[in-house]
């Protein structure tokens, strides 16, 4: 799990800038303070991300309930590459530091940055139109996969559905739009799954809110047992 380790990498060098910032004299405390600002962010994310938060707060999620566990990774990620994107800014503009351990730690740090920023605008841009994006049972596909928590995130398109299938974390797995990072999916396209799809909407729609019956194009995917997920 990448994402993971990279989180738990990028928590520990703000940690650590902070607590160096503590004991030396004349260096700006505000930075300290902001490293610490953001490893305490990343705390929120991780509670949003597993759902703690929500249901000490709530007691429950809502259907229809925006999942901010990407959002707030952002913050984190954006954080972190301005504290030490500023940081090795300086250490290349004095020339003094760019053979040290602490260059080093700030280079792997802004590098973890992008990451993190990259894996939150990739699952942005899948589920920009809500209307044509969610998670269905992975069993819509017609395909045999082992997915985390047997479903798939869908994103319809004119003429096919691209699926990801989660091989291993997923963050607010409760929400409509779940947080899975790069690279924890398998991505593909499936035409059987945007017809089933359609014909699910469909069913949905004549339904107007009563009991939804759906066509046996798709019950007999549903029938078929199911992969065993992670």
């Amino acid at each position: 799990m990448p994402f993971l380790a990279v989180t738990i990498f990028l928590m520990y060098a703000n940690l650590f800038a902070a607590f160096r910032s503590v004991p030396r004299e004349g260096r700006p405390k505000l930075i300290g303070i902001g490293h610490m600002l953001t490893c305490m962010i990343a705390v929120v994310a991780f509670l949003l991300g597993t759902e703690l938060l929500q249901m000490a707060l709530f007691g429950g999620i809502r259907m229809d309930a925006r999942n901010w566990t990407p959002d707030v990774y952002f913050v984190f990620g954006i954080a972190s590459l301005l504290l030490f994107g500023t940081k090795v800014v300086a250490a290349l503009r004095s020339g003094k530091d760019g053979g040290s351990l602490r260059f080093g730690l700030s280079v792997w740090a802004v590098i973890a940055s992008l990451y993190m920023c990259g894996t939150v605008i990739d699952h942005w841009i899948f589920f920009r139109d809500h209307n044509k994006s969610g998670t269905m049972d992975v069993g819509f596909t017609g395909q045999q996969m082992t997915c985390s928590g047997n479903v798939v995130l869908v994103q319809l398109k004119p003429d096919t559905a691209v699926y990801r299938c989660p091989t291993s974390i997923r963050l607010g797995r409760d929400y409509g739009q779940p947080f899975v990072p790069w690279p924890s999916y398998v991505q593909g396209e499936s035409l059987t799954l945007k017809t089933n799809v359609e014909a699910v909407q469909k069913a949905a729609a004549d339904a107007k809110g009563g009991v939804v019956h759906l066509p046996d194009s798709v019950t007999k995917y549903l029938s078929q047992p199911p992969a065993d997920a992670n």
